[in-house]
């Protein structure tokens, strides 16, 4: 059996069984204390009975409950097969003989890293806006805003992932258990907390660095694409410091759908109106 198809399979076999409730315990242990900072800072949470909530909610379960990876573990597969069928010499097994420890880290490095240039791409390129703007619709930021997530965009997420694990590959007994923080760590990047790490913020991405990319404001938008290391905005160019969380979150000129099936096929309804739109001209000039 394959590296990632291993993986593949544990990973779906672990949600079965325990990992996944307990990912949905430590989703709704952040979420008490979450509740709990807000009102002691008297801050509204009426957010969390926002309409746009409950499907944030749905795409939570749809993910951590591995619903999602029936559509990506096959097309994952059957990429990871052709690569060791007719390319076996990029499994290079680089971390090989590397301390376990040592081996996590770069594993994680070289991850954010392709997934940085991932995210560029998806605000980069039309069709990808339009896939990734479920994303971004939200104009209320709570901590499951990370799970609203177009099938397509995990796809791509999957396959992305796939590089650094062919190059490098990494035991999956050693990636499962560092499963729960980095859900944790991603639910808090989109709680909407003004929290700040100070110098390391140049390193790490904070709560504030992130939320400056879920921004109303495109100039805004446009920046702060690590998931992890802020570093990697920082040698880019990409990285935008700003001193307070931003006011204003979301898309409104999109006016995305409240609803999960709205949301699943507003990707295809905004690249036919785009596509619609620079074919008028043309058929103008022509008449």
């Amino acid at each position: 059996m394959t590296f990632l198809t291993s993986l593949l399979a544990a990973v779906p076999a672990q949600l079965a069984t325990s990992l996944a409730w307990q990912a949905f315990a430590a989703l709704f242990a952040l979420f008490l204390a979450l509740v709990v900072a807000e009102l002691i800072r008297h801050r509204r949470i009426d957010r969390y009975l926002d309409a746009s909530f409950a499907t944030d909610v749905l795409y939570t379960v749809l993910i951590i409950g591995g619903v999602y990876a029936w559509v990506q573990q096959p097309l994952v597969n059957l990429v990871d097969g052709a690569l060791r069928q007719h390319a076996p010499f990029l499994y290079l097994d680089l971390l090989r003989g590397a301390p376990e420890p040592l081996q996590l880290v770069l594993f994680l490095i070289a991850v954010d890293f392709c997934r940085y240039w991932k995210h560029r791409w998806l605000h980069a390129v039309p069709w990808l806006q339009a896939v990734h703007s479920i994303h971004h619709g939200a104009e209320n930021l709570t901590f499951l805003t990370t799970y609203r997530m177009h099938f397509v965009e995990y796809i791509l997420d999957g396959l992305i992932t796939l590089l650094p694990v062919v190059l490098l590959g990494i035991p999956p007994a050693m990636w499962l258990p560092v499963y729960l923080g980095l859900i944790v760590l991603s639910a808090l990047h989109h709680s909407d907390t003004d929290i700040s790490f100070g110098w390391l913020n140049r390193i790490f991405v904070c709560p504030r660095f992130h939320a400056t990319h879920h921004s109303a404001d495109r100039t805004e938008f446009d920046s702060n694409y690590a998931a992890m290391f802020s570093v990697w905005d920082v040698l880019f160019g990409t990285a935008n410091f700003r001193p307070t969380r931003p006011q204003r979150y979301g898309l409104p000129q999109l006016q995305m759908p409240r609803s999960f099936l709205g949301q699943l096929i507003f990707p295809a309804r905004l690249i036919a109106r785009r596509w619609k739109r620079r074919r008028e001209p043309q058929a103008t000039t022509a008449t």
